[in-house]
């Protein structure tokens, strides 16, 4: 806010930029805070069940704003709820467009169903910690959040294949199409 002598004070562009960054955080915090609250009320049976690495697996695909090749890998650590949710870190580098972006996170998915033989549809979201570096020396971390909409299918009777579309909500990369592969433990 700059004072303009006549008694008003005028929004100026930094103070503006400052509270939209505040409001993002906010955000952010809300979400974090909703999912780990969703987490703590697991039922019964899916304490029953345990997490616990159930898989591991490459990923590889293209981003889109910055344009990248994207690389990396995610564990899986089985459904909090039983056959409709599961949890995934996910650690993916981003290479091109003169810039490197890291991005530790974790996938919070929802399937539509856990079929072998079909595709199966999910959907859900990821909240990453993003590390960038550009070519001139710029460095700058970030939590970003995306959208993410998938089709997964059985490729034998412990693999699975999916694609996947992840779509910037908060600070995230605009666009991300992956293929990913996951070999049971």
């Amino acid at each position: 806010m700059v004072d303009t002598g006549a008694g008003r004070a005028h929004n100026t562009p930094l103070s503006i930029g400052i509270k939209e960054g505040c409001v993002r955080r906010s955000i952010l915090v809300c979400i974090v805070i909703a999912i780990g609250t969703a987490a703590a009320a697991v039922s019964v049976e899916a304490r029953e069940q345990a997490l616990g690495l159930r898989g591991f697996g490459p990923r590889v695909g293209v981003s889109l704003d910055p344009n990248q090749i994207v690389l990396g890998g995610h564990g899986d650590f089985g459904d909090l709820f039983p056959q409709t949710t599961w949890l995934l870190p996910v650690l993916e580098v981003g290479l091109g467009d003169n810039v490197t972006v890291v991005s530790l996170g974790t996938d919070l998915l929802i399937r539509g169903r856990d079929r072998t033989e079909a595709w199966n549809p999910y959907g859900g979201g990821e909240l990453a910690l993003l590390f960038t570096s550009t070519d001139g020396g710029r460095d700058n971390s970030d939590l970003g959040l995306s959208g993410v909409l998938g089709l997964e299918k059985g490729i034998s009777r412990s693999h699975r294949f999916a694609t996947e579309i992840k779509f910037s909500v908060i600070d995230a990369p605009n666009v991300k199409l992956t293929a990913i592969w996951t070999f049971a433990n």
